[in-house]
């Protein structure tokens, strides 16, 4: 019996690899450039916009962490 994979469709198979979490600097430019790319395209497809949800979330994870807001002083 072939592996699910081989009997799908090609439209639902992944055609990128998915984002990971950003642990460098350049990962951080990297996920902001692809972002940047899918928000540009005119017509993105669904696997196109949840990439695009997940890179929404991991740059903000990155930047949460990596980058703090000090307290205005008063």
């Amino acid at each position: 019996m072939p592996a699910i994979a081989e009997r799908l469709p090609a439209k639902y198979l992944v055609k990128a690899e998915a984002p990971k979490t950003v642990a460098s600097r350049e990962q951080h430019e990297a996920h902001i450039q692809r972002l940047l790319e899918l928000q540009r395209k005119a017509h993105r497809s669904a696997e196109e916009s949840e990439t695009a949800k997940l890179l929404v979330v991991l740059i903000a994870d990155y930047e949460a962490k990596r980058f703090t807001i000090e307290k205005a002083q008063e």
